[in-house]
């Protein structure tokens, strides 16, 4: 696994602090040490080693006690130290006293530790000391009996029992110095059914090879022995080409089989390598080990007895690797059983991902794609409580949707919270698998006001579906009951679906987003060219209102002349001439230039009168009864008024510009109905005038050019074509707009919205909660 340099510095940090303390562990005892320290056996005095073991009487018994057993027809004649290791042998005598020396060592040091409370907690298992030992013996000794009886391999029979004894003496070690760490890595390597080799490395940071070799080298074991500690367990063929490689061979042979006969405990927790493969490595026969095995039986007891580390018979030790065996067995069968429970859960969830892929059509609506999932997790856990919550933006609310048993939607509700804004931290946190409780202690206000809402089971479970990376991710939760569900069981494949699940939301809450962002854009384009082609007409009008300007500066003095005169001639002619019906039409045609002119200059003006609230009701009726009064032939004007339609605007203005559209109106049709109503739209904070005629309504062409300037469709004469111009002029003018269309009955139809005053703005009440017509209007 790769490390960054800050991770890396750390676990070497961690590692040199526990090969420090490694190095903390007592020596051997000096007889061990000077033991060690004499040559081989022709360079040897033998009285300087029997000085050495009489000098310690426990090592003297267990010597004598081996001599015992190593001749059994002279045992009465042999009751001295010096006859014990002539009939023993120099390297028998120093394998023994430094199998004792070690052991004695290691389980004082173990012993102190439980004085000083350094052993593990309650809550761990501590390793099985005493059934390492006893594999560690059964190691030797199948290494002793092969060493015996394949000289071909070159390997001295005391030397492999020795290397077979202290082979895992790092495992130990290891336990000695962090044993609740050493504990934690054989439940880890137990669960897994792995060595325990590559667990240390992961916890602790070294496995116990290193550790045996570090101890080995402090305590100044021969380099064989160090060797063997360090690389046991290696292929045959990875190890280097050493004068020692047969012998750690011999000992990775002899701890594979005493893994298979279940003899002691090993620490392992893998398939051993199969004893013939390994065999035929050390070039000797497959079933060297299956021929000394019952020898191996009977060696174990003895060298156990003599070494005073055991006093167990044959026959326990058989039941005792009969038991274990079984055990081993019992754990095989609940892994296999949690494999096939897995295996169906994966099955499960993998045909439930298949199922929902070919099911959701990439849904364009959080709510439908909310649907699917619950409509999902319900069709895989069983009918249950469901319910899921979604935020798709900072600062937006929470989407709610209740579903029934089958995950159908029963109903939403949207939660404004503010306590919501650092959600996602919360949430991130939340375990997979089936999710956490929702009467958790460490659910947070937001999520409380969440589930208040719901109203969900007290066996219900949060969920996360989507976890926020940053502000801008969208948060989905699943409320659901169903914890107990045995799909959960393979939690990554259930985290693979949960993401799927997960991607389908958020990628509806990205469409959404876009379509969202669509919609902004059209109406923010609509908004540009609408005020692009309102700038275009005040530019226009803008012109022609300096045009009109310097038009009726310079039109005025020569009207005034004409109107002047004409008038003059008017006097002097007699009534009914011919001289003086013409003089009335000059009078008439610079009278209609000079209103033209007004028009033109009114068009263009940019100035109103006070803006103040104007009752509209009122002033529709006022147009409609001066509109009628200009008309001959006016027909029946009605005024539908709402109480309180109150706007902002220039009342004389307003007069104006309803009048121009009543009179249309009535001349569309003299002798027809003509329909005022005002009402107010609350949701625009509008009123809303409408105009409507039973005549022959607008074509096309005066929907388009309706307001331009001089644009008329009544027959000439009849008018000017600046009527509706001068209304949108004055909708601009007080913020209000004019738009043409048709009735309900075929007829034309001006509409006008004003705003409402703000004093009218929540039902016809004012700031104060009182009744504000009269005094605003």
């Amino acid at each position: 696994m790769h490390q960054f340099p800050a991770e890396s510095r750390a676990s070497s940090r961690r590692v040199e602090l526990v090969l420090d303390q490694v190095d903390r562990l007592p020596t051997l005892s000096p007889i061990a040490m000077q033991l060690l320290a004499l040559g081989s056996a022709d360079e040897v005095d033998i009285d300087e080693v029997v000085d050495l073991i009489s000098s310690d009487p426990a090592l003297t018994a267990m010597i004598l006690g081996l001599c015992r057993r190593a001749d059994k027809g002279i045992t009465a004649t042999i009751t001295t130290v010096k006859r014990a290791v002539v009939l023993l042998g120099l390297d028998a005598v120093r394998s023994a006293v430094l199998s004792v020396t070690v052991y004695e060592l290691i389980s004082d040091q173990a012993e102190n530790n439980e004085r000083i409370g350094r052993s593990t907690d309650g809550g761990t298992k501590p390793i099985d000391r005493a059934g390492l030992w006893k594999h560690a013996i059964a190691v030797a000794c199948c290494a002793e009996l092969l060493a015996e009886k394949h000289t071909k391999l070159g390997v001295k029979a005391e030397e492999a029992f020795v290397a077979g004894l202290l082979h895992d003496v790092g495992r130990l070690v290891l336990d000695l110095v962090l044993p609740k760490a050493v504990a934690r890595v054989h439940e880890l390597a137990e669960r897994r059914g792995s060595d325990s080799a590559p667990v240390e490395r992961q916890l602790i940071g070294i496995d116990h090879h290193t550790a045996g070799r570090r101890v080995a080298q402090r305590w100044g074991l021969p380099i064989a022995l160090q060797d063997v500690m360090w690389r046991h367990g290696q292929p045959f063929s990875a190890l280097p080409d050493e004068p020692h490689r047969p012998l750690i061979g011999l000992v990775t042979l002899a701890k594979s089989y005493c893994r298979q006969q279940h003899l002691g405990w090993s620490g392992d927790f893998s398939e051993p390598r199969d004893p013939r493969g390994l065999a035929r490595d050390l070039d000797i026969p497959a079933n060297a080990c299956e021929d000394v095995l019952e020898r191996l039986i009977h060696s174990v007891i003895e060298r156990s007895t003599a070494l005073k580390l055991d006093d167990e018979t044959n026959v326990e030790l058989l039941i005792r690797s009969v038991a274990s065996a079984n055990s081993r067995l019992a754990r095989l069968n609940a892994q296999l059983r949690d494999h096939a429970e897995a295996s169906r859960s994966q099955t499960a969830l993998l045909a439930a991902m298949s199922r929902f892929a070919e099911t959701s059509v990439a849904p364009r609506r959080v709510s439908a794609a909310a649907e699917l999932v619950t409509q999902s997790a319900a069709d895989l856990l069983g009918q249950g409580y469901y319910a899921i919550a979604i935020r798709t933006w900072v600062g937006e609310p929470w989407r709610v949707y209740a579903m029934d048993e089958r995950g159908r939607h029963l109903r939403s509700d949207l939660i404004e919270s503010w306590r919501s804004a650092d959600a996602g931290g919360s949430i991130a946190g939340v375990t997979r698998g089936p999710g956490r409780p929702v009467d958790s202690p460490a659910a947070d206000a937001w999520l409380v006001e969440i589930l208040s809402t719901l109203g969900p089971p007290q066996d219900a479970m949060v969920l996360p579906l989507v976890d926020p990376h940053d502000n801008d991710d969208p948060m989905a939760m699943l409320i659901h009951n169903r914890r107990g569900a045995p799909v959960w069981r393979d939690t990554n494949a259930a985290t693979a679906l949960v993401g799927v699940w997960g991607s389908a939301i958020r990628a509806a809450a990205a469409i959404e987003r876009a379509d969202a962002t669509s919609e902004s854009l059209s109406e923010v384009t609509r908004e540009l060219t609408e005020a692009q082609s309102r700038m275009a007409e005040h530019q226009s009008l803008a012109r022609l209102g300096e045009l009109t300007a310097g038009a009726a500066h310079e039109l005025n003095t020569p009207l005034a002349v004409a109107q002047g005169r004409a008038e003059l001639l008017l006097s002097m002619l007699e009534e009914g001439s011919a001289e003086r019906e013409q003089a009335e039409r000059i009078a008439d045609a610079t009278h209609e230039v000079s209103l033209i002119v007004s028009d033109l200059h009114e068009l263009s003006s940019n100035s109103t009168g006070p803006l103040e609230p104007c009752d509209i009701g009122e002033i529709a009726r006022d147009a409609a009864d001066r509109a009628s009064a200009t008309r001959e032939h006016a027909g029946r004007v009605t005024v539908e008024a709402t109480p309180l339609a109150v706007a902002r605007g220039d009342r004389e203005l307003l007069v104006r510009a309803l009048t121009e559209l009543v009179a249309n109106a009535i001349d569309a049709a003299p002798d027809r109905l003509v329909r005022v109503t005002v009402h107010i739209d609350r949701a625009d904070s509008r009123v809303i005038v409408s105009v409507m005629d039973q005549g022959p309504g607008f074509s096309e062409r005066a929907l388009l050019h309706g307001f331009d300037p001089f644009f008329s469709e009544k027959p000439a004469g009849r008018g000017r074509g600046m009527g509706l111009a001068r209304v949108r002029r004055s909708m601009d003018l007080i913020g209000g707009n004019v738009t043409l269309g048709a009735s309900r009955t075929g007829g034309a139809c001006v509409t006008i919205a004003l705003p409402l005053h703000a004093a009218f703005d929540a039902d016809g009440i004012d700031g104060q909660g009182h009744e504000g017509a009269d005094e605003a209007a």
